[in-house]
């Protein structure tokens, strides 16, 4: 699942909090009620409701995928199910309209959406009796292509090898995916791919055999384009990039898979698609909106030919230049910046009032659908939700921060959304309009104060956004704390915190970022274990009752694995810290299923040392100190395998790596520890690189990072550490140009300490700084949340949200460590009176 795909679907449930999807209020199909027959098992799952016989299913083998179209789904799971309990076959389905809209949306996760009913076969022969039986019931019924699967005939019915039963093991990042297992027993990720790709040790019956045999046969005809570079994928299609055959002419080639993508109206991509071919034709003359070269279909997919326009997206001409998003920038360089982009504005102004004039409104206006030629012009992109103004009605989607409110008509909300283009393009934290609306004055206040704004753009842009056009250019009162001490500050975000507690839930206590959502409800990164640590740490009041949650719930919960940051040890390193010791050490005496072999620090053999080692200096245990041994020596040699990192940073690169090696000179003495703590970071220097003002960065092959999890901010926390026990020149040099890098502008889009603002305060930033980060403050039940990554909802966790503004402001203010294992900060002044202890 992309990162799209994840916070699209946690944004659904909850207004205010990212949260699992199926907590969303449906209505239920008649079917999803009916109770299960004498002998059967009835079960709720997710957006899943599953019927089994008594009889006990395999644990993997051939499943089967039934699809539907949306106007046919109830019925189509009405059928199967009552075959299903004819003869006696195991099968779950969707249980309500909206989650069939939801896992066959636009951004569900392309591979395997589509499904509205997986069935268990107990055998081979059960399974083909089965695809034959389904592919009559369903003959006239149609449905999207499952692309994981091998489609049975021309029905809606498609199979693949997978698991039954919910069964896991750990991915490269150690956090738990579904298994299945290989002929020796070793687990193995039941990957869901985009294509029909069965393990290669799997049995393939002979009818299956023949089936695929067959489609290699058919010739289903050659794409009149050579496709070189894929750009986008949806579930309801891709973006390619090519050249047609004969002539080498560029081309751009969009896809649209049938009965897929759906939108809120229900519309599939190919609707969709087949509109946007419709506008772009009637706006050819226009300039400003792609060639067509022509629309097709090959076998069941549509696709449009348009012409190819060379050229960055607005979005990246705004952030590229915005002298706030870079270091170095003066008065002089705003002020080219303005001049710059005012043309560009007025000519995206004229565009989508010539588009009014021609009777259609945009509808989805926001910089990644605006291209730049290389002559200056613009172009709009994306026409699958533009809509004529005669009809009133408004687009289907919208991208988060351009969004307009419900009830404006089409060109009014044109009107909104390119407003909230020119709000983003001087200040680009517009998507928190979607939590606090009321946030667009102050990023107004905020634009003219560091911009010399035309007097004309700021009244239509507050015209349009409906609040009064005669902004004052005032002080923001986030600079000057609104006369409120850190103290009372700090009190509010741990009130808003313990007051978003859900003691009732067995999956998580407090809301986090949509990370927690697979079960990472416990953890220090995402769950409790690091927000109750944040509330002690900076002296916030922790309820007995929250605690008592988590030492219940640590024993008898789901923890992704055995690691420090995203698993059990955190979990009882936190508890330990908390008072819970004997629920700490019960947790710490467990041991994995079976070796870990990932190597980082967030789920892997570096988190386990650095962990170990802490419980080892407040236990005095010794065998902690020799676990953690055991596991670097392994970890050592685990670096010239597979399973060595494969991206920078401290949490899952090289950089915490070298940390854990430090941490182990520390403990033993042993020379050798720091030799590999050093090798283990030329592996990370490696990958940075100097930006023009000559601070190092992380180059992750498509960004430069500064972050605290993958950026210079954590490489140079593990520079740091190194040079407290060992003189080097040019480690030195390296921690100068990292914590530069560290120094990025104060309108950083996230607020985070994990990949955001606190991370990068934390480790290079002054008490100075600490008021940015109220930037991305939003009043919450209790008192005062944070936006978390996206900016789409609040979040409490370490990582993301509350608890580790929190942890910084502390840090900042008063020394000490952020999370475990990190080298404490050096206090830079004296704590305020009445200021909470370090603990």
């Amino acid at each position: 699942m992309t990162s799209l795909e994840r916070y699209a679907l946690a944004s659904v449930a909850n207004p205010m909090f990212y949260d699992d999807p199926s907590r969303t209020e449906d209505e239920l199909y008649t079917v999803s009620t009916v109770p299960p027959p004498e002998g059967w098992r009835r079960a709720e799952e997710g957006l899943w409701v599953s019927f089994a016989p008594g009889t006990k299913i395999p644990r993997q083998g051939w499943k089967i995928h039934v699809t539907a179209r949306l106007d046919e789904a109830e019925k189509t799971i009405e059928d199967v199910l009552a075959y299903c309990l004819r003869h006696g076959v195991a099968l779950k389905f969707l249980r309500s309209e909206f989650a069939v809209r939801l896992t066959n949306g636009k951004y569900a996760p392309r591979a395997s959406s589509g499904k509205v009913l997986t069935l268990y076969p107990a055998d081979d022969t059960v399974t083909e009796r089965i695809l034959d039986d389904l592919a009559t019931l369903l003959a006239d019924r149609e449905g999207p292509y499952v692309l994981s699967d091998l489609r049975w005939g021309d029905s809606p019915v498609f199979v693949r090898y997978g698991g039954f039963v919910g069964t896991f093991t750990l991915d490269n990042d150690g956090v738990p995916v579904p298994s299945i297992e290989a002929p020796d027993g070793t687990p193995e990720p039941d990957l869901r791919l985009p294509v029909f790709a069965p393990p290669p040790w799997a049995t393939v019956p002979e009818f299956l055999a023949k089936r695929m045999a067959a489609l290699d046969e058919q010739a289903s005809g050659e794409l009149p384009y050579e496709i070189t570079e894929a750009l986008h994928f949806s579930n309801g299609g891709g973006v390619y990039k090519g050249t047609r055959r004969g002539d080498g002419l560029a081309v751009v080639v969009k896809e649209a898979r049938p009965h897929a993508g759906l939108d809120a109206l229900g519309r599939d991509a190919v609707t969709r698609l087949t509109h946007e071919h419709e506008l772009l034709t009637e706006l050819a003359d226009t300039g400003f909106v792609p060639r067509v070269h022509e629309y097709f279909t090959l076998w069941e997919h549509h696709f449009l030919a348009m012409e190819l326009v060379e050229g960055p997206t607005l979005y990246q001409e705004l952030t590229r230049r915005n002298p706030l998003l870079r270091a170095g920038g003066d008065d002089d360089d705003r002020a080219a910046f303005v001049r710059w982009a005012l043309p560009v504005l007025d000519e995206l102004a004229g565009i989508l009032a010539t588009l009014h004039a021609r009777g259609f409104a945009f509808g989805d206006v926001h910089p990644q659908n605006v291209l730049i030629r290389p002559d200056g012009r613009l172009c709009l992109i994306d026409f699958e939700a533009a809509s004529t103004v005669e009809s009133g009605s408004r687009a289907a989607m919208a991208a988060p921060g351009f969004r307009p409110p419900a009830g404006l008509a089409p060109v009014a909300a044109d009107e909104y959304a390119f407003a909230c283009v020119a709000l983003f393009g001087f200040l680009p934290l517009t998507a928190m309009a979607e939590l606090d609306p009321g946030c667009f004055e102050d990023l107004l206040h905020h634009a003219r104060r560091e911009f010399p704004l035309p007097n004309g753009l700021v009244a239509r842009i507050a015209s349009a956004l409906r609040f009064p056009e005669s902004v004052p250019l005032v002080t923001p009162a986030e600079t000057t704390m609104d006369g409120r001490s850190w103290e009372s500050v700090c009190r509010s975000i741990g009130s808003a915190i313990t007051a978003s507690a859900t003691l009732d839930r067995d999956d998580r206590l407090y809301p986090g970022d949509a990370m927690q959502l697979p079960g990472a409800g416990l953890g220090l990164a995402h769950g409790a274990a690091g927000v109750l640590y944040a509330l002690h740490l900076t002296g916030q009041p922790v309820p007995d009752e929250q605690v008592g949650w988590l030492a219940e719930h640590a024993l008898t919960g789901h923890h992704q694995g055995p690691g420090l940051l995203n698993g059990r040890l955190g979990v009882a390193w936190a508890l330990y810290r908390l008072g819970a010791r004997d629920t700490a050490l019960d947790l710490l005496s467990r041991k994995p299923d079976r070796p870990l072999t990932v190597c980082h620090l967030a789920g892997g053999l570096a988190g386990l040392v650095l962990g170990k080692l802490d419980f080892a200096e407040w236990t005095g245990d010794s065998e902690q100190t020799e676990s953690a041994l055991r596991d670097g020596l392994r970890l050592r040699d685990a670096l010239d395998s597979p399973f060595a990192p494969q991206i920078p940073g401290l949490l899952r690169g090289f950089s915490g790596i070298s940390l854990a090696f430090t941490r182990l000179y520390e403990a033993t003495g042993d020379a050798s520890w720091l030799d590999a703590a050093a090798a283990a970071l030329q592996e990370d220097l490696a990958r940075c690189e100097p930006d023009a003002q000559g601070a190092l960065h992380v180059n992750d092959g498509s960004r430069l990072l500064p972050y605290l999890a993958d950026g210079s901010a954590g490489v140079a926390l593990a520079v740091e550490a190194l040079l407290e026990h060992r003189t080097d020149a040019m480690l030195a040099l390296a921690r100068d140009g990292l914590l530069a890098g560290c120094r990025v502008p104060p309108w950083n889009v996230h607020a985070g300490l994990f990949t955001g603002r606190a991370g990068l305060i934390t480790v290079a930033g002054t008490a100075d700084d600490l008021p940015t980060l109220l930037r991305h403050a939003v009043p919450a039940p209790g008192g005062t949340g944070v936006a978390g990554d996206q900016l789409l909802r609040l979040s409490m966790d370490l990582a993301t949200g509350a608890a580790g503004v929190l942890s910084a402001v502390h840090t900042v203010r008063h020394g000490g460590s952020v999370f475990p294992g990190l080298p404490g900060r050096r206090r830079e002044k004296p704590a305020a009176a009445g200021a909470a202890p370090v603990r």
